[in-house]
């Protein structure tokens, strides 16, 4: 809408200044009497026609004002709806990263799984990341999900909601620290895990993209998308 009107208030600003240009630099009184366009130059009342272009610009003007503040209260109250899911997508976010590390230090742990000879362990102590990284993938998804129960259905929609909740799931990480009696089972192990981490990747690209598009669906219906 403030397209609209800041073309309007130009013209209407352009049209004035040119009609009171005009009626300032046009001396009427050398025109002749018996000329046509002195006698119409001369009926124009050119205070009037100025008052009402300008009257109309200053009636723009109010209505632009008005429009901004509408538009600033607005893109207030979506923000704050949004603010829940805004910090919901961060923390989203950052656990994709975690995942994404966490396959990485997985896929790099399966090389170091030696021959048959090796007798097994543990895959934290295969690649020194892989600890870290899996306690604080962990610890995301239970930020996650405690964000996921405060603010619930009254800030998630149905598809976000359950898109948010599948990607929270954490529980084959803690295979990681347990131990593998024989080199076959520490690969099946790795194996597993990655794949499941893949996975769960996957479910926080969807959550991601449930999130961003209910943050740009609510900024709409407000207005200010």
């Amino acid at each position: 809408m403030r397209k609209i009107y800041y073309p309007a208030l130009f013209i209407v600003l352009l049209i004035g200044i040119a009609i009171f240009a005009t009626g300032m630099t046009v001396n009427i009184s050398e025109c002749s009497a018996d000329r046509w366009i002195c006698n119409y130059f001369n009926r124009i009342e050119w205070e009037a026609l100025c008052a009402g272009l300008f009257g109309l610009a200053g009636g723009l003007i109010v209505i632009i004002a008005a429009r901004q503040q509408i538009e600033t209260m607005n893109s207030h109250q979506a923000d704050q709806v949004n603010q829940p899911l805004e910090v919901t997508l961060s923390v989203t976010k950052s656990a994709r990263e975690q995942a994404q590390s966490l396959i990485a230090a997985l896929t790099k742990a399966e090389t170091s799984i030696a021959d048959e000879s090796n007798t097994g362990g543990k895959l934290i102590d295969l690649e020194g990341d892989i600890y870290d990284i899996a306690q604080t993938f962990m610890h995301t998804c239970d930020h996650l999900e405690k964000l996921l129960e405060y603010h619930g259905v009254k800030s998630f929609d149905f598809s976000t909601y359950n898109a948010i909740k599948l990607a929270a799931q954490k529980s084959y990480v803690v295979s990681l620290f347990g131990f593998a009696n024989s080199v076959n089972e520490l690969r099946s192990q790795a194996a597993t895990i990655r794949m499941a981490a893949a996975k769960t990747n996957s479910n926080l690209e969807t959550a991601i993209a449930a999130l961003e598009n209910q943050i740009a669906v609510t900024r709409e219906r407000y207005g200010c998308g």
